[in-house]
């Protein structure tokens, strides 16, 4: 409100005008001292002055939002982060990740039950531990994902099979996988769903990608009065375990099935689906 910037035009009015008036204009007329005329060009440039201050914060007020608060927008700094991560802030993110993530990829890769002579892609690599489990048991692990700093890190925490050719990664698109159809066995996302800009899209693309017999899962925390409101923003967008059932149907997936793992502190779910003529039992189980 009180800048200094808003008021130039007001000053460049009032110091003229009061120069001008008190200076010369008025004291040449022949009137002086507290009178009728010197009393009305004051008032004139007080009215004057009033009205411009009202203008300026009616503007202010409708054009301009409130200053957020530093919580608020450290937070909403994270989540940006979060879905593209970048530089320093990025990297801490990376090494927290791969503390944070490492139970949760070590049940989504059980679920993958990878063989031998799969090719097998991670949708959201970050710091490429999953990728390189995945790759110990898989004939190729392909990891892609938006963020260039993920991608180097992920780089360097599997040198030696991308060296060998075990391991390969891509930077990619918001909203494009860049894949060939059937040239994929096994896929899978851990908590990378909430930042896909065309969910439907990505999951076309994967059934697309899958070949017979191939398999897709997905982890995430679905949406639930537990997700906390630090999330609840344009970043980040939760689902419903049906709104992403639905999504995988209509993507082409069949015998799809959730499964849940009990005594964690956070509500998390992994999502098993096949690519449409592959037949097995739709259920819920549990992971011990």
């Amino acid at each position: 409100m009180w800048k200094f910037r808003y008021y130039v035009p007001l000053i460049g009015f009032v110091v003229p005008t009061v120069v001008i008036g008190y200076g010369f204009v008025i004291p040449r007329s022949g009137v002086a001292g507290v009178n009728s005329l010197t009393l009305g060009f004051a008032s004139t440039i007080v009215g004057a002055v009033v009205t411009y201050v009202a203008g300026i914060r009616a503007a202010v007020r409708t054009s301009c939002p409130a200053s957020m608060p530093w919580r608020v927008r450290f937070e909403r700094f994270i989540n940006r982060q979060a879905a593209d991560p970048r530089g320093v802030f990025g990297r801490l993110l990376g090494l927290l990740w791969r503390f944070q993530h490492r139970a949760i990829n070590r049940a989504t890769l059980d679920l993958l039950e990878i063989a031998p002579n799969h090719h097998v892609l991670e949708v959201g690599c970050g710091p490429g531990d999953a990728l390189a489990e995945a790759a110990r048991s898989a004939t190729h692990a392909e990891g892609v994902d938006v963020s260039e700093t993920m991608i180097s890190i992920a780089r360097t925490r599997n040198r030696a099979a991308i060296a060998s050719g075990r391991v390969s990664l891509r930077r990619i698109g918001k909203s494009d996988l860049g894949l060939e159809p059937a040239t994929i066995d096994r896929a899978f996302s851990v908590h990378s769903i909430y930042f896909w800009q065309t969910p439907e899209r990505v999951l076309s693309e994967l059934a697309s990608a899958l070949r017979a017999g191939g398999q897709l899962v997905l982890a995430f925390c679905p949406d639930s009065p537990t997700v906390t409101e630090r999330f609840r923003d344009s970043v980040y967008r939760f689902y419903s375990v049906a709104q992403v059932e639905t999504l995988l149907g209509q993507a082409g997936f069949t015998d799809i099935r959730t499964v849940e793992l009990p005594d964690r502190a956070e509500h998390l779910v992994w999502l098993v689906a096949h690519r449409a003529g592959d037949v097995a039992d739709t259920r819920t189980s549990s992971i011990p």
